[in-house]
């Protein structure tokens, strides 16, 4: 009671920072109203003699109220997946100032590819264009009055530098690195299980950002330099590769 008393105070003087620190050091994790007696009840369970306390949020945070904070998060967008990776932000242990400014940055992306893909599609169609007056030796100016807009070379640039390829480290990719290392473990599931569900929730999410804006965003040099590094590690004995054959059988 004691320490939960302090932290309350402690909270109060400077809850985003407070908050971030716990749940950076993995003392903390988020839960939302409806569920977090059940969760707290599950964790004590699985942990004997351990004591989890329910913290409440603030009324405002730096002069926002939270509920408006909360409603920038669960505003529905013109995409479905932006709709859901925001869902992600909201469930991960993060401070909520980081999970507002992370959604307000995923719209901002959307809009970038929404347009970058409308550059690709009309550059589609100036290629078909070319190739019909090419086979039938005419021009399609002389046949219709409308020509649709040329778009900017620099957003021709832009358009082709998408990562359009599964390998290619793409800057969805980069946020899904710093979503999912933050969603908290379900109580009672195994790593095994959490891990799966991880990696089926992120080939979900690429493949909707894909069928959406049609490629992946190209994540820039600098976002590459700086993003964390993974917890998991491969490591390789040094040497050839080889492979390893079992012996004939015995007659």
């Amino acid at each position: 009671p004691d320490v939960h008393k302090q932290l309350l105070i402690t909270l109060k003087d400077g809850f985003v920072t407070t908050s971030a620190d716990l749940f950076a050091s993995r003392v903390c994790r988020h839960s939302e109203r409806w569920r977090c007696e059940d969760e707290r009840e599950k964790l004590e369970e699985c942990e004997p003699g351990s004591v989890y306390a329910v913290i409440e949020y603030p009324e405002s945070i730096d002069g926002v109220a939270v509920s408006t904070l909360w409603h920038g998060l669960r505003a529905p967008t013109e995409w479905e997946v932006v709709d859901e990776l925001k869902t992600l932000v909201s469930e991960v242990s993060r401070d909520l100032r980081w999970k507002s400014e992370m959604c307000v940055e995923l719209e901002a992306m959307a809009v970038r590819e929404a347009e970058a893909r409308r550059v690709r599609e009309v550059d589609e169609l100036y290629a078909q264009c070319e190739d019909w007056e090419q086979l039938h030796g005419c021009s399609l100016s002389h046949l219709t009055p409308f020509q649709p807009p040329q778009p900017a070379s620099q957003d021709r640039e832009l358009a082709a530098g998408a990562a359009d390829t599964e390998e290619a480290v793409s800057s969805l990719d980069l946020v899904l690195d710093l979503l999912l290392r933050d969603l908290p473990r379900p109580p009672a599931t195994s790593l095994a299980d959490h891990m799966e569900a991880i990696a089926e929730r992120r080939t979900s999410l690429r493949r909707m950002w894909r069928a959406t804006f049609g490629c992946l965003p190209a994540a820039s040099e600098v976002a590459l330099k700086h993003a964390p590094k993974s917890d998991l590690k491969v490591t390789k004995r040094p040497g050839r590769t080889r492979m390893l054959v079992p012996p004939p059988p015995r007659i």
